[in-house]
C-alpha cells in the first residue's frame, strides 16, 4: 500500500542487484520480463484487464513452466 510507480526500479532493484553481485550463487528468474514479453500473445488478455491475478489457468501454467525451467537449469549447473 502506498507504493508509488518507479519505487521498485529506483530503490528496490538497485539494492537487490547489489546483493546479488556479492553472492553469485543467487540466480534471478525474471518472471516480470517473461510476462512482459508475452504482452501481445500469451498474456495479452491479462495486460488488458484491471486485475493483478491471471484470468486463465494457461497463464499461470506458462509462468510455472518458466519458473520450473529456471530451477531445473540452476540445479543442473550447480552439480
Amino acid at each position: 500500500p502506498g507504493r508509488k510507480a518507479g519505487v521498485m526500479r529506483q530503490y528496490i532493484n538497485p539494492w537487490a542487484m547489489e546483493v546479488i553481485s556479492k553472492h553469485p550463487e543467487i540466480t534471478v528468474c525474471d518472471q516480470w520480463q517473461f510476462v512482459e514479453d508475452g504482452r501481445g500473445d500469451a498474456f495479452k488478455e491479462w495486460w488488458q484487464g484491471q486485475n493483478v491475478h491471471f484470468h486463465h489457468q494457461h497463464e499461470g501454467k506458462l509462468l510455472g513452466e518458466f519458473l520450473g525451467k529456471h530451477i531445473w537449469q540452476t540445479w543442473n549447473m550447480a552439480k
